[in-house]
């Protein structure tokens, strides 16, 4: 890896594994300027992730997707954009917590994780989030949402 400040090469001289997040957390120091960076290196879940959706078609896992629709539900809360990552990290933890990861998820399975994690959160978040994906127009509508 080349050093952002002046392009040199780097040597690593801290390495830690973080398993929750399926990453590798690397300390890296210039040999030029000596400048000490962090780096993060981790899975490109689109490459190895599909997505099948209610139609049976089937896409590439794009997180981007995931936390729009978290930031969206989290939009009363402060620090929306901090929130939404790390309620992203926790709803694809508990998604690939299964062994042996399958490739292919469903997005149903998605949605229910994330409204489940949403809720031991935040109930209005999770009221918010589950009203994109179906019609939540009656009191009992939210009560058996709120049953996940």
């Amino acid at each position: 890896m080349k050093c952002i400040y002046c392009n040199g090469k780097t040597k690593v001289t801290n390495t830690r594994p973080r398993e929750k997040e399926h990453s590798t957390w690397r300390r890296r120091q210039c040999l030029n300027c000596h400048a000490i960076v962090t780096s993060e290196e981790a899975v490109k879940l689109d490459e190895c992730l599909l997505v099948k959706k209610k139609n049976g078609e089937q896409e590439p896992f794009l997180r981007d997707k995931l936390f729009i629709s978290i930031f969206q539900s989290i939009d009363h809360l402060p620090d929306q954009i901090r929130t939404a990552h790390y309620l992203c990290e926790t709803i694809l933890r508990h998604c690939l917590k299964a062994k042996p990861v399958s490739p292919l998820l469903s997005s149903e399975n998605i949605s229910i994780t994330a409204i489940r994690v949403l809720k031991n959160f935040d109930a209005a978040s999770a009221i918010k989030y589950n009203s994109y994906r179906t019609n939540l127009k009656l009191p009992n509508d939210v009560r058996r949402a709120l049953k996940f």
